[in-house]
């Protein structure tokens, strides 16, 4: 038996030095996944001649999985769907990896077309999920450092992909984190907000999604917050943002609204949310009347008002810590998600209890 190979299961020295060029080359689809250069990450996971290469090299085959074919630009609705049956029929066991990809099909207007942002942010995790899933099986040894023992079945090793990502400061979406209940599971675990606080050295871009706050870096290096996605371009894939409080709408590449440092500092996601300094219901309802309303984001309404915004949120104030019993119920989830609204109102809740 040989000696362990940095702290890993021990290997045959033959194959050693394999497995560590494996890594490394899953480290640089890592650091792609952190600057959020999401074509490039499938590009290089699934596409490059150097991927199956490095994945030959240690007993592993990559191959592509049957893919759905597009006839039209996907809408942001669609997107979750499309990324569910691309995970179902995506896989690492027995020696093979198979990622599977939409693609338009070759009669489409849109065959020259580039997937929509979010739909290859999806993608993006997809491939790097299965080459994860490809560590696991060699080493047979979890990724994170976090003992997901207690998790029973095939889902300890799916969340133990989801915690490393996590660790390695990767944004993992909504879509993602359903799957297997890798949200609930590592909540529960108390890791979703221990590692997305815990280093703001990481590198935390927003979600590429419509709905997120973000702040757009102008042609003279000035940055302005409180911008808002509503959508993306359909052809170039830029982000059309909103300023909410002026109702601007501006066209921006992504390239803008990434890997923003501020004084040489990387921006925490959760410093863009502008109801983050709220500390009570009153400062929330002056950030929402100045902000005048906000872009919801899949599942929700196009727009919030203000007005509505306020109305709600004082009737499950009055509902939770009044006992108002009159007029129609609403529970939590009635309150839009975008800019961290609802977390910060049931931080209120249970600060008014």
């Amino acid at each position: 038996m040989s000696e362990p190979v940095d702290g890993r299961l021990p290997l045959e020295r033959e194959v050693s030095a394999e497995l560590g060029e494996y890594q490394a080359y899953i480290m640089q689809g890592v650091l792609l996944m952190r600057q959020a250069r999401f074509n490039d990450v499938v590009s290089h996971f699934l596409n490059a001649p150097e991927a199956k290469k490095k994945a030959l090299a240690v007993g592993l085959t990559l191959g592509r999985g049957r893919g759905h074919l597009l006839d039209s630009l996907p809408s942001d609705e669609k997107i979750p769907s499309l990324a569910n049956n691309a995970a179902r029929n995506s896989w690492c066991r027995l020696g093979k990896i198979r990622i599977s990809c939409p693609a338009f099909h070759p009669e489409s207007l849109h065959v020259q077309s580039s997937l929509p942002p979010l739909l290859l942010q999806e993608i993006a995790l997809i491939c790097l999920e299965e080459w994860l899933h490809g560590e696991q099986e060699l080493t047979d040894k979890p990724l994170a450092t976090h003992d997901f023992s207690v998790v029973s079945g095939l889902t300890e090793g799916e969340i133990d992909v989801a915690a490393y990502m996590l660790q390695m400061g990767i944004p993992l979406t909504a879509t993602f984190l359903h799957r297997y209940d890798r949200g609930e599971i590592l909540a529960h675990h108390g890791l979703l907000t221990e590692y997305q606080k815990a280093d703001d050295s990481l590198i935390s871009t927003p979600a590429l999604r419509k709905g997120v706050f973000a702040w757009v870096e102008r042609s003279d290096g000035t940055i302005e917050p409180n911008w808002q996605i509503v959508r993306f371009h359909p052809r170039t894939g830029d982000a059309i943002l909103v300023k909410v409080d002026e109702q601007i709408t501006r066209q921006v590449s992504l390239q803008k609204l990434v890997d923003l440092r501020v004084n040489g500092d990387y921006v925490n996601e959760r410093g863009l949310y502008p109801f983050a300094k709220a500390n009570s219901f009153e400062d929330l309802f002056s950030i929402i009347d100045q902000l005048g309303g906000i872009y919801g984001s899949w599942g929700d309404k196009e727009f919030f008002q203000s007005a509505d915004l306020k109305r709600d949120i004082n009737q499950i104030r009055e509902w939770i810590l009044l006992g108002q019993q009159k007029g129609k119920r609403l529970g939590i989830k009635e309150i839009p998600i975008v800019g961290g609204l609802r977390e910060k109102v049931k931080e209120l809740l249970v600060l008014a209890v």
